[in-house]
């Protein structure tokens, strides 16, 4: 009798009031082993062996303990959750771009830009898109700011396609953000090369002799540090003017020992200044201005000094200053083909030099040409 007690009834089951905890606990782990269950993951979080393995034991405690079970609807594995949990790769977070600034850039031009939006994430990166064509504005640099703001550095090529642009912004994750014709590219300035003679024990301003080609001294946009352009188009002012700078310090060349490149003033009291500086001389051509092929016109210009002049900062050959007649003359310009224009003094006594800051006007004869690149 004693051992018909202790039978167990052939409708006993595991986990009944029959079973003795131990007995309970045993046999559940017996079952979870012969069928195990394997909660789904994510395909973007494949499973390996050990992270099976670690599945399996998690759930074989957990049961043999008697904890919860987990089910298929609601488990999350712990390596998924440490990934970024169960809805996917980037999280639940929306990307979305607003705008951008600046934002329009001139073709054949390097910008810094500052994307809003919101969502960004460390390692986010910007593209620009027309059409679908990512390769038409080169991004040179992506550099994280804070989740709201993202900064690149891109080059707009020569040729680069005109019109809107979509940013795309993608973490890294994968999520992105598109920001729909938030940029704009327009048709640049063309850039322009500056050409001194180097005959020119005559002229009252030199070059400093480097760059040689042939007889001149070369000036070119984007070597050694010269930012030099014609502001032909309406991209910035459209002032029909040529400017050439030889100290810029966006465009500051490290690598070339002569930076930055400069030019002699050459007094007639035998007074020299040798200096960098900024050339801005007058309306040669824009949109409803122009000079014929063959034909000359006088024209102002302005240089100004970058050194603490002991004479002069800032010298006009100009009989205008800010609307007042002043004793000094604008320079001929004659255009010898589409792109290039050759600018000399006027004959003695007609090539004075006007410095505002002292009232005195300087005989500076001056010769050199200017170029421009044609546009794609």
């Amino acid at each position: 009798m004693a051992d018909d007690a202790l039978a167990t009834p052939h409708h006993a089951t595991p986990g009944s009031s029959f079973f003795p905890a131990t007995s309970r606990k045993r046999d559940a782990v017996v079952r979870i082993i012969a069928q195990p269950r394997v909660v789904p993951v994510s395909s973007h979080y494949p499973m390996t062996p050990a992270s099976f393995l670690r599945a399996t034991l998690s759930l074989v405690l957990l049961t043999a303990c008697g904890g919860s079970t987990l089910t298929d609807a609601t488990a999350t594995p712990a390596f998924a959750r440490a990934n970024g949990g169960g809805s996917g790769s980037g999280g639940t977070t929306t990307v979305s771009v607003t705008g951008a600034s600046p934002a329009i850039a001139s073709t054949d031009t390097v910008v810094d830009v500052t994307i809003s939006g919101s969502g960004f994430a460390k390692g986010a990166s910007a593209r620009w898109s027309i059409a679908g064509d990512t390769t038409q504005v080169q991004v040179l640099s992506n550099s994280y700011v804070n989740s709201s703001t993202l900064k690149a550095r891109i080059a707009v090529p020569a040729n680069a396609t005109i019109g809107s642009y979509d940013i795309v912004v993608t973490n890294v994750g994968g999520k992105k953000g598109v920001g729909a014709e938030v940029f704009e590219v327009v048709l640049g300035d063309p850039k322009t090369t500056w050409y001194f003679p180097l005959d020119d024990s005559a002229l009252g301003l030199r070059s400093d002799g480097a760059f040689v080609s042939g007889q001149e001294s070369v000036y070119d946009n984007g070597v050694c540090g010269v930012s030099a352009k014609l502001f032909s188009s309406n991209a910035f002012s459209g002032s029909g003017d040529a400017t050439m700078q030889t100290d810029n310090p966006n465009f500051r060349d490290r690598q070339c020992p002569l930076y930055p490149r400069t030019v002699s003033l050459h007094y007639a009291d035998g007074h020299v200044e040798r200096t960098a500086g900024f050339f801005n001389l007058r309306a040669l051509e824009n949109g409803t201005l122009t000079i014929p092929i063959g034909s000359t016109a006088l024209r102002g210009l302005t240089f100004s000094l970058s050194i603490r002049s002991a004479r002069c900062a800032s010298l006009r050959w100009n009989d205008l200053v800010e609307g007042l007649s002043v004793p000094g003359d604008k320079l001929l310009v004659t255009r010898l083909d589409a792109n290039t224009w050759s600018v000399e003094s006027q004959p003695a006594p007609n090539n004075r030099a006007y410095c505002p800051a002292n009232g005195v006007s300087y005989p500076l004869n001056v010769r050199f040409t200017v170029k421009k690149r044609a546009l794609p």
